[in-house]
């Protein structure tokens, strides 16, 4: 079928070109369809649960509201894990599915379970349930300048809403603000004065300031609603509600007794950009998004925006995702023209320049096809599906090679048009759809990977299988019909063109002449050592995975790599007060402003402000969160600083940051995801057994020379004042839930009302006044108000004292947890460290705490996961690629020796790392996986050939025998070669895709075949090789003929030498494809190098291991056949005689 397809379209020229353009046209059209952003918006295979209890200490959070969710949700299906935590105020719990689950009914049931908990504490807000969803910040855009803090936030806010109404911004959000709040501020002094409770406060704000409807009346005039319209908004209208009517008739208003405060939410805030407070606004990437229409979009409204803003406020764009995006498809399409250009250069000099020609036009045309299904499968132009197009570009051009080297070689041998064309592509064709089938099934994991990096593995897949169904097509449909015009070359005569044409027949003949000279002799004595030649491999593949093992090629998961972003994070204790915060945070500005001044000659200009950057400063966004200092630091692009590296960067800030010697923490990161660090989860009931177990663990950790410093999550926790009430104070009727109650409305607040303005929900508090809720000298005059209305000093009903508190509880798996960090000097350092737990210390370790159980999470935690689903699905994969190759070559033995070649993919890839110093990350694998495909490819043509040229033939003198007929009683055109002699013998394959070698058969025949390349079998020595065969070579036999093939040896080594050129072009073009990427200094190249490392070195040095290796295994395997053949057949016979005598004797 598929051989009359190629024949079709081989003798119809008009339909190739117009599937050709049709590629093309579809191509571009997708390309347009396409949504375009960096990094894809990610739906996790999690339920997040969030709920928010103001006021709540974390003990309360877990044990009212986290383990109450816990429980509801405890008996759901497909459920992987369980994690939760609880804070201040705040619990989340998040519920991550096993893969496959509709995530989305999940969440319905959850919702629908969240609901319906009852008694719930009074004063939370309502819990919210959605499904995971990460989004990525695309643009930053920071509102800054020395103006009040409501005129940037409600610039911010502006501006967020115009946004919000742009094609791709609906996810936009402002941070670094604060909630709006109105605070009523009574001083104790005031409610003793006016002998009024907190309670009274609260009950005449909210019975007075309201907007509610009385119904409605009808009348003949008509309907009216009945209203009462007296919400309070202003500081006036608070301060005018009536708290009490006096007995004189008058009225105690609450601006007698209370101060109205109608600001922000009572937090400590810090957030400066370029030393200025600040806001910043984050434009998220949207379910469908473009961002290049979200950025056209978002410039032209910030050129209005502009001239509405407020004096002293300015609007600076601190990151455009468009920027890196632009230059991820410069990359593309640069690496893709100089790929291109490269690979027809060198099919020019080693095929014919008509093969070179149509085969790099066919390759830019499957690239462009290869868009066109992309759109409809999920798939967005984004920074892993460029990358997959980048990591197939050497690939999609094999298919091209093989058949313009194959259609090239008959060519030389005197056939063209598009006869001989078509006989050359079918000659390969069965190599050829097994090699694409193949290698979509070695990157079949990365679509089936589990987690959150599938999401970035699926897009690769996806463009390599798509690349590779077009890159198939146009070698086997479209490109035949194309090289039906190449002829042998004849460079005579003295014009420019045939001159250049003997040059490039010399460098076209060269290979051919390392071939058959160097390569062919090599190859020979390989085979005739084949077991020195395996051993001398396996030493070279001990020897470099022996490079990882001792780590020369460093091992990490996500590298850190040279780039134009800094993460600058110092975490100071929980008990740290804010003003110290400040101090700190003020100290790391001091750091950076040095630093600008020592880098200012190396200064360039700031695509985004147009200005020019501060030193290698492009911009500094400030922030204190918690106990934490954050700096998000953007930097010059490396290529305009190639003496300054970015890792000098962070340790030249360090230095200049100086001492903090009350920090626990101090990272600088390149990654944006803070210093490396092994994260592990201790979990267990048994709290004495839990603190116990996470105390050994961090002894252990210390001693690791590469940890810097280790802590878990409850090192630093704040201490509590904790209230016991005195003997006799429940005779005053005061219970430690009024106690509690009260002091809560005075140090927290009590809220009161919720105010709708201008689309915030505006909380109204009844509390102490500030500086007497930061200061616990207070708690001194506090007056604990009773029931019948009298007031008593706290100190008299109850005593306080300071003990350990907790800023946050962790649970996982049900259970309670603690989390255990350990700080590495590199990320490295992780995976020996992981080793060194795994031998030594946990099987001791689970013996002693065994009521403890572990998690490591994290990075460790994916790395692990990736590890273990990469390996079960590539095992799969290795099956399948086995089953395919089985049944392609009817053979259980040449898909395994062709198999054996893939670790050299693995030494390849290390080799590689090792020469740039890379470290071997995850990428690493996957680059690895696309080597493996190349590899496999390379030896299908190898071995495929073999078969070609040691395939069955009948073979007998002319005029020797009866006349061959057919069914239908005609005489076989038999295929007639001369022998050295002068007699004439006629041949008939039995192989279907043997090819007759006419030189090997006339040096046999000087010796009447029994000696020479050709060796004579016998139809019944047929039966393990070619059963389907075998009836036919009997019926041969009896005419006259006599059954023939290659001798093992022969017929690999002239396959090697044969598709030497093949497999030359298929590795050296892949290497020379990605080259440019190798070399490329752009930052954003440098995350996925490593993939393109082992892609490139995998497939070239796997080049001599195909070449001379696997004609070593196929004679170690002939060998292996003839020692099994004759073990059988002597059994046969010893069992055979033994049957016959016990016949005799019955």
């Amino acid at each position: 079928m598929l051989k009359g397809l190629v024949a079709w379209w081989g003798r119809n020229p008009v339909a190739g070109n117009l599937l050709m353009i049709f590629c093309a046209i579809a191509g571009v059209f997708s390309f347009n369809q396409m949504e375009k952003e960096f990094w894809p918006a990610g739906r996790g295979d999690g339920v997040s649960i969030n709920a928010v209890w103001p006021g709540a200490s974390p003990e309360d959070m877990e044990s009212q509201v986290v383990v109450r969710i816990e429980e509801a949700t405890a008996d759901l299906d497909n459920v992987d894990w369980v994690r939760s935590r609880s804070g201040e105020g705040y619990g989340w719990v998040n519920i991550q599915a096993d893969p496959g689950t509709d995530v989305d009914a999940m969440t319905a049931e959850v919702r629908s379970r969240v609901e319906s908990i009852s008694g719930l504490p009074q004063g939370m807000e309502p819990i919210s349930v959605a499904r995971q969803v990460g989004r990525n910040w695309s643009i930053i855009i920071g509102v800054h300048g020395n103006a009040p803090e409501r005129t940037l936030r409600d610039t911010a806010e502006r501006l967020r809403d115009r946004i919000s109404l742009l094609p791709g911004g609906a996810n936009t959000i402002v941070v670094g603000v604060r909630r709006p709040e109105v605070s009523i501020e009574v001083s104790e002094a005031s409610l003793q004065a006016y002998g009024l409770t907190f309670d009274d406060v609260a009950r005449a704000v909210r019975s007075s300031s309201l907007n509610i409807g009385a119904g409605s009346v009808r009348t003949a005039d008509g309907n009216f609603q009945l209203q009462a319209r007296n919400l309070a908004d202003t500081e006036l209208d608070f301060e005018n509600i009536v708290v009490r009517q006096t007995s004189e008739g008058g009225a105690v208003l609450l601006g007698d007794v209370a101060t109205i405060n109608d600001g922000f939410q009572d937090t400590n805030l810090y957030s400066r950009m370029n030393g200025e407070p600040s806001a910043l606004i984050a434009l998220q990437t949207a379910d469908r998004f473009n961002i290049w229409d979200t950025n056209k979009a978002l410039q032209e409204a910030l050129a209005e925006f502009r001239g509405e803003m407020p004096a002293g406020v300015q609007i600076t764009t601190i990151y455009n995702e468009t920027e890196d995006y632009d230059a991820l498809l410069g990359i593309l399409f640069q690496n893709a023209a100089q790929g291109f250009f490269l690979i027809f250069v060198l099919l020019l000099l080693t095929l014919h320049p008509k093969v070179a020609f149509w085969a790099t036009l066919g390759v830019m045309t499957a690239f462009a096809g290869s868009f066109f299904i992309l759109p409809y499968v999920g798939v967005s132009l984004n920074f892993m599906s460029v990358f997959g197009f980048l990591l197939v570009l050497g690939i999609m051009v094999d298919d091209a090679i093989i058949v313009g080297e194959a259609v090239y070689e008959r060519a030389e041998q005197g056939h063209s048009g598009a006869d001989a064309a078509i006989f050359a592509t079918q000659l390969v064709l069965k190599p050829l759809v097994a090699s694409v089938f193949v290698t979509m099934i070695a990157f079949s994991p990365m679509m089936m990977l589990e987690g959150d990096v599938r999401q970035f593995t699926r897009a690769i897949s996806l463009v390599v299988m798509s690349t590779l169904v077009f890159s198939l097509i146009e070698s086997l449909i479209i490109l035949p019909a194309h090289l039906a015009h190449v002829t042998k070359p004849n460079p005579q005569g003295d014009s420019l063109s045939a001159r250049l044409m003997r040059v490039q027949q010399k460098c076209a003949h060269s290979v051919i002449w390392v071939a058959q000279n160097v390569h062919g002799p090599l190859v020979r004595a390989a085979v005739k050592a084949r077991y020195l030649t395996w051993a001398i491999f396996a030493g070279v593949m001990v020897l470099s995975i022996g490079l990882m093992v001792s780590g020369r090629v460093k091992q990490t998961f996500m590298p850190e790599v040279e780039g134009d972003f800094m993460q600058a994070t110092i975490t100071l204790p929980q008990t740290t007060p804010f003003s110290r915060m400040e101090q700190v945070a003020e100290q790391l500005d001091a750091a950076r402003r040095a630093l600008e001044q020592e880098t200012a000659d190396v200064a360039v200009e700031d695509r985004n402000t147009g200005h020019m950057s501060r030193g290698v400063v492009r911009s500094w966004s400030q922030s204190i969160e918690e106990n934490s200092i954050r700096a998000y630091v953007g930097l010059t692009p490396p290529e305009t600083r190639s003496h300054l590296r970015s890792r000098q960067i962070t340790e030249r800030l360090e230095a200049l940051l100086g001492e903090v010697p009350d920090a626990d923490e101090i990272s600088f990161s390149l990654t944006g995801s803070g210093a490396p660090s092994i994260d592990i989860a201790l979990m267990g009931e048994n709290k004495d057994d839990l603190e116990a177990a996470v105390e050994e663990l961090k002894a252990r950790l210390l001693q690791f020379s590469d940890v810097t410093s280790v802590r878990d999550s409850q090192d630093a926790a704040n201490e509590e004042l904790q209230f016991q009430l005195l003997p006799g104070a429940e005779q005053l009727g005061i219970t430690l839930g009024d106690l509690t109650r009260q002091v809560r409305q005075a140090y927290f607040g009590e809220e009161v009302q919720r105010l709708p303005r201008e689309g915030d929900d505006v909380r109204v508090y009844v509390r102490y006044p500030r500086d007497d809720r930061r200061t616990l000298e207070s708690l001194g005059s506090f007056r604990i108000r009773t029931n019948d209305g009298r007031e008593v000093p706290l100190a008299s009903v109850a005593t306080w004292e300071f003990a350990p508190g907790v800023t946050g509880l962790d649970r996982r798996q049900r259970m309670s947890s603690i989390l255990v960090t350990a700080d590495l000097v590199n990320a490295e350092a992780r995976q020996n460290i992981m080793r060194t737990l795994d031998n030594e210390f946990w099987p001791g370790f689970e013996s002693r705490f065994a009521t403890v159980s572990r998690r490591a999470i994290g990075e460790a935690e994916g790395q692990a996961e990736f590890f273990e689903n990469l390996m079960r699905l590539m095992m799969l994969a290795f099956a399948g690629i086995y089953f395919l190759l089985a049944v392609t070559f009817r053979s259980y033995a040449q898909p395994a020796m062709i198999l054996c070649v893939i670790p050299f993919a693995i030494v390849g890839a290390l080799i590689g790392h090792l020469i740039f110093g890379t470290s071997f990350a995850l990428f690493s694998w996957l680059g690895m996986i696309a080597a493996i495909g190349v590899v496999v490819n390379d030896n299908v043509v190898l071995v495929d050939r073999c078969n070609q040229i040691r395939g069955y033939f009948a073979l007998r003198r002319k005029g020797v025998g009866a006349p061959l007929l057919t069914e239908e009683g005609q005489e076989v055109d038999l295929h007639e070669i001369a022998g050295p002699n002068g007699e004439t013998y006629q041949i008939l394959p039995l192989a279907a895709d043997y090819e007759a070698h006419e030189e090997f058969i006339r040096e046999s025949a000087r010796s009447n075949f029994a000696a020479g390349p050709i060796a004579v079998h016998r139809a019944a020595d047929m039966r393990w090789d070619a059963p389907d065969q075998r009836e036919r070579g009997e019926e041969l036999e009896g005419l006259g003929f006599q059954i023939m093939r290659v001798r093992p040896d022969v017929g690999i080594t002239e396959a090697s030498v044969s598709r030497f050129r093949q497999i030359f072009l298929t590795s050296v073009t892949e290497f020379v494809g990605t080259s440019p990427m190798i070399l490329e200094k752009a930052a954003i190249v440098q995350f996925l190098k490593p993939m393109v490392l082992s892609l490139a070195f995998g497939v070239l040095l796997c080049m001599p291991a195909t070449l001379i290796l696997t004609p070593a295994f196929y004679m170690i395997g002939v060998d292996l056949k003839r020692i099994g053949g004759g073990l059988f057949s002597f059994y046969a016979r010893l069992y055979g005689r033994r049957g016959n005598k016990l016949a005799a004797a019955e």
